[in-house]
Parts: C-alpha cells; sequence; structure tokens
C-alpha cells in the first residue's frame, strides 16, 4: 500500500464517519422529542394525522418522514463506516515507521 492509499482511506473514513454522525444527531433529536415533548411531535409527510394541538401549537416539534431513514438504510451506513474503518486500519498497517511519522494517524480511537 502506498501513502496515497492511507490518505484516501483515511479522507473516506472522515466522509463516512461525519455523515454517521449527522445521522446519529438526528435519531436522538427525534428520540428526545419523543421523550420530553410527545405531545407535540410528529412526523409530516407521512400521511398520519395528529390532534391539531400535536401539530400546530407553536412549540411542536416535527421531523420530515421523508428525511427519516429506514432500519435498512442505517444498516447501510454503519456497513459503510465498518469498511472504511477496516480500510484505514489495514493501509495504516502496510505503512512502515518513516512513512507513519509524516502522516496524521488514523482518526479514530478505539470503537469509534
Amino acid at each position: 500500500m502506498s501513502i496515497e492509499a492511507y490518505i484516501a482511506a483515511r479522507a473516506n473514513y472522515v466522509r463516512v464517519n461525519t455523515a454517521l454522525d449527522s445521522l446519529a444527531s438526528s435519531i436522538s433529536a427525534v428520540g428526545r422529542a419523543l421523550t420530553q415533548n410527545r405531545a407535540r411531535f410528529s412526523f409530516s409527510n407521512t400521511g398520519q394525522g395528529l390532534p391539531i394541538e400535536a401539530m400546530m401549537a407553536r412549540d411542536s416539534i416535527s421531523a420530515d418522514g421523508n428525511d427519516w431513514p429506514s432500519a435498512r438504510q442505517i444498516m447501510e451506513s454503519l456497513s459503510q463506516w465498518h469498511a472504511a474503518k477496516n480500510d484505514v486500519i489495514n493501509t495504516w498497517s502496510s505503512l512502515n515507521a518513516d512513512q507513519r511519522s509524516a502522516l496524521q494517524p488514523p482518526p479514530f480511537q478505539t470503537g469509534r
């Protein structure tokens, strides 16, 4: 493997990890809304109605149902993340000590 391969793998990991962080943040925000303000929470664009106060109150919270990921989409994102992380590990491992000393190390901690 080459330095260029590691740089490309690292950049891809950062991109995939950022996308997964965004997905996790969206899921967490909906979870917080369901926990803290379920009487005023709804998904839009689902074809399901709720009482008017749930959807139209000043403090209502809505998430776009068209943007909500399916379990399959979440699993695809996780699969891409694992592949990108493994690629970083493999390309980093293939470099010698001199090459590694000139580069930023892998951008993750154990488990992340």
